[in-house]
């Protein structure tokens, strides 16, 4: 696992020769164990590297012997020797043992088709110097970031946002409707960062960049190609058959290797499976939060499963005063604000200190086999309503709906009935995913100025255009569709590398390998969702690995108790950051709004209305270590200080509408 950076210089006057080591530096927690540059005409390429195959051959950038293609890589790809020997069949010849070579290779064989060939997870760049051209990609899932940005001077990319800050003349402009769906949607939806000038490639994208001219292409998308004769064992052999072999592909590494165990369904399975592949027991890593959190605490499963199967395991309890320690890291190494960084922070923190370098991850298993609560609700008892509900004509259905939602009883289920039947999936999916109203309420806490702005902006409909153009007609796979193609993508898989990479800890996610997602794209939605239980086939594949009693207990997720910390805990936190004063300094929100919305958790705290106040004071943290500061940098103030700092930046003249 590593960290890549480039420059392409449009001209040599301006050129800043030191700018791709500015770049790969603040970015050595991705790789401390290895630099290295390439400067050819108009380009400059950096890397950091983390080591884990071919330890003392993976130096990059490597460049082939004539000269003509060079590379720089962050990932890996677990199928590459049966890559290797494919080119080696048609000539090629290998000076390392290196994934990184196969893929040099395997583009100067078959060009930017190399990536239909290549299993696992990356992002590289590779230039070819004979036609300046600078070619990039994404794998298919997105759990490796790439970022890029242009001037008139140049154009560069980065595995992180924080890396092209450090280009000389890129502006640090303000991207406000992303902080609008940050706020809606708990995320900064792909391609924007809160960098108007800075976008991510989306997953399953390649792209070249020639001569000032950008050309980006998706080469892998979703499939659903559902099998309707798939009976409910045929699912079960095969699904058990690929999360084995993608379990094994991913043991490869010539550095410790151990595993996350939350105690959920996934994570279990994940460590199950390792334990039936490799001769000694399977280190694990699981953290909580304290006893008098128990809601939030699954590490008794965890053990119960670590019992089971003989590893090695480790635990470790966090607290609030480990988190106020560590805010100001979490928040630098995150780039961008998130909600849900602090409990993947800390196990990846754990582990490491265990002295791992590879750790398997559960994640992925809600998001293929339809693991989340709504999608029994939505999936289930909302389309036997919209079933009843197709005997009524469309403007008998509206008057319903307007005249009887709301209502108790008999009435009400009418109403709500009549309203359910006209509405998208992605309608539906935002009634479960998203805060009641949180379009309004974030327009409502946006500064006067910008709320006007904001009206333009709707964040449920971004949701709902990704669901209802999915590849399918089935309420379940379009609801995986987005899943995978937006929550994931935005929230848990980049939670899982920014957290990691803080570490230098590379973390593989064997259940979002490619092959085992198309498989789940032909078995029948029926068996996804069953009988009204959700991950109903997932659940049953458990059942050859877990006790009962594991997998049928109430879903608890892996959070942290944000309701209870932002009751009391919290509030020095809140003080400093959301007072008027400090809010009104900053320009983005409104004052009394902010301390309307403080009142209100206070007073009736719910976990979508504690995340979003949350939300709110990480956003100022993250203006004052990113904005604020003349060159960011990793931060070696205490939170206290950071509290303390008076905002430099007001975001509003500029962007305020005049009036005449």
């Amino acid at each position: 696992m590593c960290g890549v950076c480039g420059i392409i210089w449009k001209q040599r006057r301006g050129r800043d020769d030191d700018a791709i080591r500015r770049m790969s530096r603040s970015m050595v927690h991705r790789g401390p164990d290895d630099e290295g540059y390439y400067t050819d005409g108009p380009v400059d390429l950096g890397h950091r590297r983390l080591s884990i195959i071919d330890l003392a051959g993976g130096h990059q950038p490597i460049t082939t012997e004539d000269g003509r293609y060079t590379i720089i890589y962050n990932g890996e790809v677990y199928n590459y020797r049966r890559v290797r020997d494919d080119l080696i069949a048609v000539g090629h010849a290998f000076r390392t043992n290196s994934d990184t070579e196969v893929i040099l290779r395997a583009y100067a064989e078959w060009g930017g088709e190399c990536v239909h060939r290549l299993r696992g997870m990356f992002a590289f760049a590779i230039w070819d110097g004979v036609r300046e051209e600078l070619f990039l990609t994404r794998d298919r899932l997105g759990v490796k970031p790439l970022f890029y940005a242009e001037t008139g001077q140049w154009f560069a990319f980065a595995s992180e946002v924080k890396a092209l800050l450090h280009v000389p003349g890129l502006p640090r402009d303000f991207d406000h409707e992303a902080l609008h769906h940050l706020l809606v949607f708990n995320a900064v939806p792909t391609p924007m960062t809160l960098f108007r000038h800075i976008r991510a490639l989306p997953p399953g994208h390649r792209a070249t960049y020639r001569h000032g001219v950008w050309r980006m292409e998706p080469y892998w998308d979703v499939p659903f190609h559902v099998n309707p004769g798939m009976t409910e064992e045929d699912a079960l052999a095969g699904l058990d058959e690929l999360i084995r072999e993608s379990v094994r592909l991913r043991l490869i590494a010539e550095v410790p290797l151990g595993a996350f165990l939350s105690g959920g369904v996934d994570s279990s399975v994940v460590v199950a499976t390792m334990a039936q592949q490799v001769p000694n027991p399977v280190k694990t890593f699981s953290i909580g939060w304290g006893d008098e959190y128990a809601d939030f605490n699954e590490v008794r499963h965890a053990r119960a499963v670590a019992e089971k199967y003989g590893t090695d395991h480790h635990e470790h309890t966090v607290t609030l005063s480990d988190l106020l320690a560590d805010l100001p890291r979490i928040i630098w190494f995150y780039d961008q604000p998130t909600p849900s960084a602090f409990q993947t922070y800390f196990v990846s923190k754990f582990t490491k200190e265990q002295g791992i370098t590879v750790a398997l991850s559960g994640l992925g298993g809600d998001e293929i086999a339809a693991g989340y609560r709504f999608f029994s609700s939505v999936a289930q008892v909302e389309a036997r309503w919209r079933l009843r509900a197709r005997l009524m004509p469309g403007p008998l259905r509206r008057a319903l709906a307007a005249r009887l939602c709301g209502r108790d009883g008999i009435a009400g289920r009418v109403g709500r009935m009549a309203a359910v039947a006209g509405m998208t999936p992605g309608g539906r999916w935002r009634g479960h995913r998203m805060l009641e109203g949180a379009e309004d309420i974030a327009r409502g806490l946006h500064a006067p100025w910008l709320a006007e702005r904001a009206r333009a902006w709707d964040t449920g409909a971004l949701v709902a255009d990704i669901i209802d153009r999915a590849p399918t007609d089935a309420i379940v796979n379009r609801l995986i569709y987005h899943e995978l193609r937006r929550f994931m993508l935005d929230d848990p898989l980049t939670d899982t590398d920014r957290c990691s990479m803080a570490h230098s800890l590379e973390v593989r996610v064997p259940l979002i390998d490619h092959e085992v997602v198309e498989f789940a794209g032909t078995i029948p939605p029926e068996l996804k969702v069953k009988g009204g239980e959700a991950k109903y086939l997932l659940k049953r594949l458990a059942e050859r690995y877990l006790p009962r009693e594991l997998i049928y207990r109430p879903k608890m997720g892996f959070e942290f108790p944000m309701m209870h910390w932002v009751r009391g805990p919290l509030a020095p936190v809140f003080d400093a950051v959301l007072s008027p004063s400090a809010v009104g300094a900053r320009g983005l929100f409104s004052p009394e709004a902010v301390l309307d919305w403080r009142r209100r958790v206070t007073e009736h705290p719910g976990r979508g209305e504690a995340a979003l106040l949350w939300n709110l004071a990480v956003v100022e943290l993250w203006c004052r270590l990113y904005l604020d500061a003349d060159e960011p940098t990793c931060p070696t103030m205490s939170l206290d200080e950071l509290l303390h700092q008076v905002p430099r930046v007001h975001l509003e003249p500029e962007l305020v509408p005049t009036t005449s």
